[in-house]
C-alpha cells in the first residue's frame, strides 16, 4: 500500500480544516503526529498566573483512562501548546518594531491524532470517545492513498511570492549591532539575539512552503500550526525543555558552521567548529545559564551534564551541542521549568 507522506496529508487537510498540527520528530524519532479539529482551546495573554496555566494544560492532556489507542509509546493524543514572549522586544530594538503577540499561550485538545511510524499510519489516542473525528482523519489518509494507487497526487508547491520587505534596513541593523557590543562590554549583556521581522506577500500554501523548509533543512523538532488566525512554522534542531513526568533536559546549541560539499573542506569546517575557542566559551556559556535556570526547580543533585559540548552533523550546518538532565521538586511542574528556562526579553 502507498501511503501518504505526512507533507502529502497535511497539505490535504490545510485547505479544508480550520485547526490542524503536524509535529515533526517526536521524542527524537523519525515520526510525524498529525492532528485536526481540537476539541478544545484556551488561551491566555501571559503568564501571570502559571499554577492556573498548568492546571488548565493539565486538564486538556487528560488520557481518556484505558481507552486510549497507542499509548505503549510516543505521542498519542492530549494537549498542544504554543508559548510565545508576551510584547516581544529585544532591548536594543527601537519601539517602532514592538511586535505584540496575543495570545502569548494557545492551549489546544487534540485526543486523536494520526501518527507515522516506519513509513505507516495509524490512528491513535480517545477514538472510542470521538469516532467522528477518527473517521475524518481516517477518510483524508484513504482518499490520498487512492490517489497514490491511481498516480494521481497532484503537487502543488508552486513558489507564489510575490513580495518580499525587510523591515529593517542595514542601517538601523548596523546601530542594533553596536548598541548591543556596547551594552555587552558594559556588562548589561552577555547574549543578544538581535532577529527582525520580514515582512512576506504571496497565496503560496503554508503547508506546502513548510514542506519545502522541512525538506531543504530537515530537523528533528519541526512543527506546523495553522488556525484562523494565524500559523506557525518551526524548524528549529535545538531543544529548549524536554520532559517526561518530573525529569526534565535541555540540549542548548550555540557554535555554527556550514557544511561543504567537497568532503575535504567539510571536514576542515568541522574541524574549525571543534578547535574555536570562541564558539567553545560561547557554548560554555549558554550550559551554564540552563544549569543554573534548571537549578531553581530542580532537586538538590540531580542536574547531570550527560554531554557536553559535542558537534553535531545536520543537512546544511554543523553544531556544538551539550544535554543536561534533572528531576523536577514535588512542588514544580513542566511549565515552571519553561518559566525559569525562559529568556525575559
Amino acid at each position: 500500500m502507498l501511503e501518504p507522506t505526512p507533507y502529502e496529508l497535511l497539505a490535504e487537510v490545510f485547505v479544508v480544516e480550520d485547526y490542524c498540527v503536524l509535529i515533526d520528530g517526536w521524542a527524537g524519532e523519525k515520526a510525524w503526529v498529525l492532528g485536526i479539529n481540537p476539541t478544545e482551546i484556551r488561551e491566555f495573554n501571559g503568564y501571570d498566573d502559571v499554577q492556573s496555566i498548568a492546571h488548565n494544560l493539565k486538564e486538556l492532556a487528560m488520557t481518556y483512562g484505558d481507552d486510549m489507542v497507542g499509548r505503549e509509546r510516543g505521542f498519542w493524543g492530549g494537549a498542544v501548546a504554543l508559548l510565545a514572549y508576551p510584547d516581544v522586544k529585544c532591548k536594543t530594538m527601537s519601539q517602532k518594531h514592538k511586535i505584540s503577540i496575543k495570545p502569548a499561550i494557545h492551549l489546544a485538545q487534540y485526543p486523536v491524532v494520526a501518527r507515522f511510524v516506519k513509513g505507516k499510519w495509524d490512528i491513535v489516542g480517545a477514538t472510542k470517545n470521538f469516532p467522528v473525528l477518527t473517521q475524518k482523519l481516517e477518510h483524508y489518509i484513504n482518499k490520498l492513498r487512492k490517489q497514490k494507487k491511481m498516480k494521481s497526487l497532484g503537487n502543488a508547491e508552486k513558489e507564489s511570492f510575490t513580495r518580499t520587505k525587510l523591515l529593517v534596513q542595514a542601517e538601523e541593523y548596523q546601530a542594533w549591532v553596536q548598541n548591543a557590543i556596547a551594552k555587552i562590554k558594559a556588562g548589561e549583556l552577555w547574549q543578544v539575539n538581535l532577529a527582525h521581522p520580514i515582512y512576506v506577500q504571496g497565496n503560496e500554501n503554508l503547508a506546502n512552503l513548510y514542506k519545502r523548509v522541512a525538506t531543504h533543512s530537515p530537523s528533528p523538532w519541526g512543527a506546523f500550526y495553522s488556525t484562523p488566525d494565524f500559523a506557525v512554522l518551526s524548524n528549529s534542531p535545538e531543544i529548549l525543555l524536554g520532559s517526561e513526568g518530573s525529569k526534565i533536559w535541555t540540549k542548548p546549541i550555540a557554535g555554527t558552521r556550514p557544511r561543504h560539499t567537497d568532503s575535504v573542506q567539510d571536514k576542515l569546517l568541522k574541524q574549525s567548529l571543534e578547535k574555536s575557542y570562541k564558539d567553545r566559551a560561547e557554548h560554555l556559556m549558554t550550559v551554564d545559564l540552563l544549569r543554573n535556570d534548571m537549578g531553581k526547580i530542580s532537586q538538590a543533585g540531580s542536574i547531570e551534564l550527560k554531554l557536553l559540548a559535542a558537534v553535531e552533523e545536520y543537512q546544511n550546518v554543523f553544531h556544538i551541542v551539550s544535554v543536561l538532565r534533572a528531576e523536577l521538586t514535588k512542588d514544580k511542574t513542566q511549565l515552571d521549568a519553561l518559566n525559569a528556562v525562559l529568556i525575559v526579553c
